[in-house]
């Protein structure tokens, strides 16, 4: 289990729903870097790839895209 030690939240990958919560952490990249430095340690460095993805998938293009849309068409009205 890992403990956010700034937050005292538990989150581990064996509950979907904590999952979830890890994963809008990382999209959002709101303090999500504890968690990859833990995964690297616990797992294997070739991890890194995993979170590189998610934040160029999930927060760039998922996340910030919709946003920038949203933006443009509000400022044209």
């Amino acid at each position: 289990m890992i403990t956010n030690k700034a937050y005292n939240i538990p989150t581990n990958f064996n509950n979907i729903i904590y999952s979830f919560g890890l994963m809008l952490k990382t999209v959002t990249m709101d303090d999500w870097s504890w968690v990859m430095y833990y995964t690297i340690r616990t797992f294997h460095p070739i991890v890194w790839i995993y979170y590189v993805l998610i934040i160029f998938v999930g927060g760039f293009f998922g996340f910030n895209l919709p946003i920038a849309v949203f933006k443009t068409h509000f400022s044209e009205m």
